[in-house]
């Protein structure tokens, strides 16, 4: 019991659900031409402020198909959120579908929050970030290295993904889409380190009249091995809600000292395509 015990302290949220983002640790930058975001991925992202919920989700391992998975609705969320969420038994695979509004909260505040991707200030608020830090740059996407802590007995893993992130020209919303490059070498140089393949994640933040913002999130990860049930309720019950809540702390804390995410981007937000 006391062994169940330390490991629930020490299992994060970001585990699954990060925005979760690493150096090129084999090929080259020109390697991962083929990867490049599409205007159709970030157009389907932008949909997602229209999109009915929980909806649609894109298959992130062929990212050309659309389906519908079979969401059920959490029923514990902080206030003004909703989630959803797909576990395919006896797998690692897993989808997340996030929709709701906080308050006293800006654009620049959560967008910082959500995706800086300099891990020492990762590290302040999710404490399962070993490493996070952009390696290059590439047909206008961030390269991104990024390390996660897992606990024992799953090995740490390991993500080389592709960034895109624009803003509306008003600053009032902001839309990203990060997903894992095909192209790079399927295994980690590191022995005790499983890379991650097949991950995707589609955020979007929009200003709300009333004040405060709108916050949407898709996201898509198979981890590679069977993920045990007892770490899917854990997750469920307490781990993602408590990541939200980190999260919203930290957008509000970037939002109340006027800090803004490192990373430029820009767009039109005026049209969208719904999934």
């Amino acid at each position: 019991v006391c062994r169940l015990c330390m490991i629930h302290k020490r299992l994060s949220p970001s585990i699954f659900f990060a925005l979760p983002f690493l150096a090129l640790s084999s090929g080259s930058v020109e390697e991962w031409g083929s990867d490049a975001i599409t205007e159709e991925e970030m157009d389907w992202c932008l949909g997602l402020f229209s999109s009915p919920l929980p909806g649609m989700a894109i298959s992130f391992t062929n990212r050309s198909q659309y389906f519908q998975p079979e969401w059920q609705e959490g029923t514990r969320t902080p206030a003004g959120m909703r989630v959803w969420g797909s576990l395919q038994d006896g797998t690692a695979h897993v989808t997340f579908r996030v929709a709701g509004h906080l308050d006293d909260v800006s654009v620049a505040g959560l967008v910082g929050a959500l995706e800086n991707l300099d891990g020492s200030a990762r590290r302040l608020w999710d404490s399962s970030c070993h490493e996070l830090s952009v390696v290059g740059k590439h047909g206008g996407d961030d390269l991104v290295r990024w390390t996660v802590d897992f606990p024992w007995p799953m090995s740490d893993r390991e993500y080389l993904f592709r960034r895109k992130l624009r803003r509306c020209p008003d600053d009032t919303c902001a839309y990203a889409v990060s997903r894992t490059a095909t192209s790079a070498a399927p295994e980690s140089d590191r022995p005790s380190v499983v890379r991650v393949r097949d991950w995707v994640q589609f955020s979007g933040v929009r200003a709300r009249e009333s004040g405060g913002v709108d916050l949407h999130l898709l996201y898509g990860n198979d981890m590679r091995g069977s993920v045990p049930s007892w770490i899917a309720r854990i997750f469920a019950s307490s781990m993602l809600p408590q990541y939200l809540e980190r999260l919203a702390a930290e957008a509000r804390r970037l939002t109340a000292a006027g800090t803004t995410e490192s990373a430029s981007g820009s767009g039109n937000c005026s049209s969208s395509s719904s999934p």
